[in-house]
């Protein structure tokens, strides 16, 4: 009876034993499966159990990130203000907060991809600070530190609204240069925030303007004018754009009447008995007017005077008259010669007929 007792114990505790053994084996299972996630979360997927580890491994390498250093803000005008920061490494987007005026309250204005943006619709004369957050699948960094700006004022202010300028007014023309080697000067008043000007012209005054020529203080000088008259506006002009153009101002540039004519162009001049004829033409070379008269002069042989014979229209070329009383009865010269003249002066030049040799002198 004892050794059947003792067998049966025996047998008890391998029982007894094998039961704990099963128990041990299932707590080691989950304590191995538990293990192997963890460390597959740690280890970033390598020495993962199942699903668990390699889910782990799949998102270990991705953080929240880092707040954005160097956020800076920019006045761009009364309503907008520009802000930038450094990119951060491993950020996807980044949010955009602002605070105006004396409140605290973060408000989000906006989300973008890159590192920088542009705040509009702002009031003007106002603060405003400005915080911002990276952002990726992980979540959000927290505020970075703030930049700060303040938009100008309506009417001005560190960095006004820029417009386009005013249209230039007192516009003027005058030649400074000569008639023959004219250098016609447009000048006008200078306009506020304008940095340069556009000079044009027209041979009309309701014509079409074509440029001249840019110029950046308040004159221009067209060395060229056309003949006749010429016409000018000017615009004002800076990075908003281009003025209407102003009212026009002109000049007359006509050389055949800012000149005096040029002495006439003798043709054939004939002489019958007392009968003279002078013929000519008028010289429309450069430098020489147009003569609005052209006068008969005669050198009286008893007083040694010129005399006017006969006044004749601009446009005559020749005359007929009677030499006699004018026939210097000791050289049988007779003087005489055609004064072509308008209002700038006169062109003359005589001859001298000799009648006792029947020739012209010169």
């Amino acid at each position: 009876m004892k050794r059947i007792s003792f067998w049966i114990t025996i047998i008890g505790l391998m029982v007894m034993s094998a039961g704990f053994v099963s128990c041990n084996d299932d707590d080691d299972k989950n304590n191995g499966e538990n293990n192997n996630v963890w460390n597959g979360g740690e280890n970033g997927g390598e020495n993962g159990g199942e699903n668990g580890g390699n889910n782990g491994g799949n998102n270990g390498g991705t953080t929240t990130p880092t707040a954005p250093t160097n956020v800076s803000a920019t006045t761009q005008s009364s309503s907008s203000i520009s802000v930038s920061w450094s990119a951060v490494s491993g950020a996807t987007s980044y949010e955009v907060y602002y605070e105006s005026g004396s409140s605290t309250t973060k408000v989000l204005a906006g989300t973008v991809s890159t590192t920088s943006y542009s705040h509009t619709g702002l009031q003007a004369s106002t603060t405003y600070y400005y915080y911002i957050k990276s952002v990726n699948s992980t979540g959000k960094s927290d505020y970075s530190s703030y930049g700060v700006a303040t938009t100008s004022s309506s009417g001005g202010g560190g960095n006004p609204v820029v417009t386009k300028p005013s249209v230039p007014t007192g516009v003027t023309a005058s030649n400074i240069g000569s008639v023959q080697l004219p250098t016609i000067q447009i000048s006008w008043n200078s306009v506020q925030d304008a940095t340069s000007y556009k000079v044009y012209r027209s041979s009309s005054a309701s014509g079409t303007y074509t440029l001249l020529g840019t110029a950046t203080y308040t004159s221009y000088s067209d060395y060229s004018p056309i003949t006749g008259q010429n016409y000018y506006k000017v615009s004002a002009v800076n990075s908003a754009g281009e003025s209407a153009q102003s009212s026009y101002t002109s000049y007359n540039h006509s050389p055949s009447t800012q000149l005096s004519p040029c002495p006439p162009v003798y043709g054939s001049c004939t002489v019958s008995g007392t009968s003279m004829t002078l013929r000519w033409t008028v010289s429309t070379s450069s430098g020489c007017g147009t003569p609005t008269k052209a006068t008969l002069k005669a050198l009286n042989p008893s007083t040694n005077e010129w005399v006017d014979v006969q006044v004749l229209s601009g446009t005559a070329t020749s005359v007929t008259f009677n030499c006699g009383m004018y026939t210097n009865s000791s050289t049988g010269y007779v003087n005489v010669g055609i004064l072509l003249s308008n209002d700038k002066g006169n062109g003359s030049l005589s001859r001298v007929y000799d009648t006792k040799n029947n020739k012209w002198i010169y």
